[in-house]
């Protein structure tokens, strides 16, 4: 929910959403990295891309390919505010977050990859006040392969709404997913558009 000037992310109709696309069919690591080994320049090619990544698994417990960990606003007058995703995602439906009006902020995304690349991951967002739609953005954040260390995105600068009309309670739901229609995470919670901060 911004005014953003950002190229990152797009606001897309339901049009958009609702496209007749056709991923292409979902390749495992181990299959890409099977193919061609007599051809060692694309060998070369594919250890700089994949690495070490076909070995990956951060939590043997967890089928998924994505790990989230967190979701950080970054306001720049004001600390951190986080939501911790590791645990149910369910209980963050009674949490506010308060942001105050105007204010320049980023959001940053902390989680691991494991198991197989992820393509096309994205961050899809919607706001509601009272029974209106007021925004819906998704934020690109690319294809991901496995690694051990925690990865991160981190969005471009954004500017909350402003005004009395901005300001109040609007309820968000917020999914990940990727290229190939995966549903990784989907959290609903509440934003406050202040007059200052809380």
């Amino acid at each position: 929910m911004n005014k953003s000037d950002a190229s990152e992310h797009e606001h897309l109709d339901e049009d958009e959403v609702n496209s007749k696309y056709i991923p292409p069919r979902n390749v495992p690591i181990s299959e890409l990295w099977n193919k061609d080994q007599d051809d060692q320049s694309l060998t070369k090619y594919k250890q700089q891309l994949i690495g070490g990544a076909i070995n990956v698994i951060i939590e043997p417990s967890i089928e998924s390919k994505l790990i989230l960990k967190k979701l950080v606003l970054i306001p720049e007058d004001h600390g951190e505010l986080v939501f911790d995703l590791k645990e149910n995602v369910d209980r963050l439906k009674d949490q506010v977050i308060a942001l105050k009006e105007g204010a320049v902020y980023r959001m940053k995304l902390q989680f691991y990859v494991q198991r197989d690349i992820v393509s096309g991951l994205k961050l899809v967002q919607t706001a509601h006040k009272g029974p209106i739609r007021t925004d819906k953005s998704t934020y690109m954040m690319g294809s991901r392969a496995p690694k051990a260390e925690l990865q991160e995105y981190i969005s471009e600068k954004e500017v909350a709404p402003s005004g009395l009309m901005a300001r109040g309670k609007y309820h968000m739901k917020s999914s990940i997913t990727d290229d190939d229609k995966n549903i990784y995470a989907k959290w609903e919670w509440t934003l406050e558009i202040s007059k200052d901060w809380k």
